[in-house]
């Protein structure tokens, strides 16, 4: 089972979306002094309230969660298996199957063991902390094999053949090449700002 987490103000913004500019614009016109100078105090006190509650749905942090969980919720739908991911906001709902390779990306891997991302923190298992690159299982496990390009036009390529962990499986070469697709786009969504391991759509550290 899936569960969707967020506050009275995630809440309130799946109930009321961004409004039309002229709705907007008819909405703070209810708020000009002149008019809330003619009120009592009760009646100031309650159209100060209702500006701030306004206001308060209309910040970016606010829409930002309520996307997060739309986002959310649109992942009860992701299967849990390695497959390509091109949006950023599928790769921030990944599953744990594709969360673990995810996480073998160096430039991620290297912000995981920094603390500068967050990782998929709720749900991601690191199964060899502190390491990365060839230090890592999942990364050699990807890596195994494939064939880099090298800059004075030659190539090479590097078989590990480690031994696999406890209940694991070879990757198949359409896999690996999966993998790779999506450490490609992870870095381009890297370069945003935005956390592409961080399901409430945060910003990178």
């Amino acid at each position: 089972m899936s569960v969707i987490y967020g506050g009275l103000d995630a809440f309130d913004s799946l109930l009321y979306p961004n409004q039309h500019p002229n709705n907007d614009r008819f909405i703070q016109s209810q708020f000009n002094e002149n008019i809330t100078a003619s009120l009592n105090d009760i009646g100031r006190t309650f159209i100060s309230k209702a500006k701030e509650t306004y206001e308060r749905l209309k910040s970016s942090e606010v829409m930002r969660v309520a996307k997060a969980a739309l986002n959310q919720a649109s992942g009860l739908f992701m299967p849990n298996k390695i497959m390509e991911i091109r949006t950023i906001e599928q790769m921030q709902i990944a599953q744990p199957i594709m969360q673990r390779w995810i996480m073998a990306e160096p430039q991620i891997r290297q912000m995981y063991n920094d603390k500068l991302c967050y990782g998929y923190a709720d749900t991601y298992f690191d199964i060899n902390p502190g390491t990365i690159a060839e230090t890592d299982y999942n990364y050699r496990a990807v890596m195994d094999g494939v064939i880099i390009d090298q800059k004075d036009g030659s190539w090479k390529a590097k078989s590990y053949g480690q031994d696999l962990i406890e209940n694991d499986e070879p990757l198949t070469i359409d896999d690996q090449f999966t993998i790779l697709k999506v450490w490609d786009n992870a870095k381009l969504f890297m370069a945003t700002g935005i956390d592409p391991t961080d399901p409430w759509n945060g910003k990178l550290n």
